[in-house]
């Protein structure tokens, strides 16, 4: 039945086209779907999904196993964007001989012809001699880390001043071509604010920009507005700091790249939080949510650029945060806010200071009648007053079964871009 449909919309589906307003006679394509039909993007989407099909059930029968099995019992097989496809397989030759197959029996199948001489092997804690071994099975090229995909470089470690400096390339190249001596200042205002603030967005919203870019960016922002081109430099009248603040503040609203950088990567807190049963939760969850309330418990030290720019931007951005208590299972005790207007270890510092184990959950603590928590020593008359506040704070709180919500305080509607940048 589906094979009838997709054959009728093929070879009997007739098309017009419309050219100046006007449409020609409608005629059925000879040789089928041609690009920029609707219908081929489609028609890609069912061919690929086959693809990701064969390999699930190649998996299930141990015939190529993916990675990070804990996500789901099959792992990570396949990441695909359009016609760009990430393969992911375990360190076994015999998984790289079947994966060779597949692909072969796919090609077969599908009439789609897979170009081995542009996709590469990256190998990931293998020696280069067995690297290069796979490489052969396979038939590709060997490639190594750092490596790009989808415009977005992806690294092991901290990213290098090579990685980002095409992006602050392209801002240059992109102001170089406009011209701004020929424009008025508003309308060089309006390029900045609209166009060239917004290159790097992509990169700002998955990778924490160092200082230096961040400077260098607005220093090109800056250099467009006042009208410099190489060759004539003109004195700057204000402070881009100035230029930069909000307009209700005497400033253009014109939104430094810094902040905007924190802005992007904290609303993947918002992701985080709604995307249950998403793929990329769970590989987050299993490696920085072990033994911790919550994944934003856990310390930056090893963890990835992405994630470690996450973290960043989030306590960077918790001052509009808080949690409203539902079991309490993943809201940290002292130091996420979800009473008052501080966090308990802000307000009570001193006892915060002398316990035993700070990185715990309201339920590990508190069971609607007693609070558990050990120090190191002796309380003082004035600690034994901050306990009975303390105490007083918490005694009303009633632990139920649904789960702890993050809350944006400052917007009735939630978490926005917008919002986080102007109260920064």
């Amino acid at each position: 039945k589906w094979m009838g449909k997709v054959e009728s919309l093929i070879f009997k589906g007739s098309v017009g086209v419309r050219v100046n307003d006007s449409n020609s006679e409608f005629f059925v394509p000879s040789k089928g779907a041609r690009q920029g039909d609707p219908f081929s993007a489609l028609l890609f989407n069912l061919v690929a999904d086959v693809f990701t099909r064969i390999l699930i059930k190649a998996s299930i029968n141990n015939k190529v196993e993916g990675l990070f099995p804990v996500t789901n019992p099959v792992g990570i097989i396949s990441m695909q964007y359009a016609d760009d496809t990430l393969l992911f397989l375990a360190k076994n030759l015999s998984f790289a001989k079947n994966l060779k197959w597949l692909l072969s029996c796919f090609e077969q199948l599908s009439g789609m012809r897979i170009n081995f001489h542009k996709c590469d092997l990256v190998p990931i804690n293998i020696d280069r001699e067995e690297a290069n071994l796979f490489a052969q099975v396979l038939g590709c090229k060997l490639g190594d880390f750092p490596i790009k995909h989808l415009g977005a470089p992806l690294h092991y470690n901290k990213l290098r001043k090579e990685d980002l400096q095409p992006t602050v390339d392209k801002i240059i190249k992109k102001g170089a071509g406009w011209r701004g001596r020929l424009l008025s200042s508003g309308k060089r205002l309006t390029l900045v604010q609209s166009c060239l603030s917004r290159i790097p967005c992509y990169l700002m919203g998955i990778i924490k920009f160092p200082k230096w870019a961040t400077n260098m960016i607005n220093s090109q922002l800056a250099h467009y507005f006042w009208d410099d081109y190489e060759g004539h430099h003109k004195y700057h009248l204000a402070a881009w700091g100035n230029i930069a603040l909000k307009k209700q503040y005497g400033g253009l609203g014109i939104p430094d790249i810094g902040d905007m950088n924190l802005s992007l990567l904290a609303s993947w807190a918002k992701r985080y939080l709604n995307d249950d049963g998403k793929i990329w939760k769970q590989i987050i969850d299993a490696k920085y949510k072990t033994c911790k309330p919550n994944s934003f418990a856990c310390p930056d030290i090893g963890a990835s650029p992405l994630w470690k720019g996450i973290l960043w931007a989030i306590k960077a951005a918790k001052i509009g945060f808080s949690w409203k208590v539902g079991n309490g299972k993943s809201i940290r005790f002292w130091e996420d806010r979800w009473t008052g207007n501080s966090t308990l270890a802000t307000s009570f510092w001193e006892l915060y200071n002398i316990a035993n184990t700070t990185n715990v959950s309201i339920s590990e603590v508190w069971d609607g009648v007693t609070l558990k928590i050990n120090f190191r020593r002796c309380f003082s008359p004035d600690m034994l007053a901050a306990w009975n506040e303390l105490f007083s704070v918490v005694k009303d709180l009633s632990l139920n079964d649904c789960d702890d919500t993050i809350i944006w305080d400052l917007e009735p509607k939630g978490y926005t871009l917008l919002n986080l940048i102007i109260i920064l």
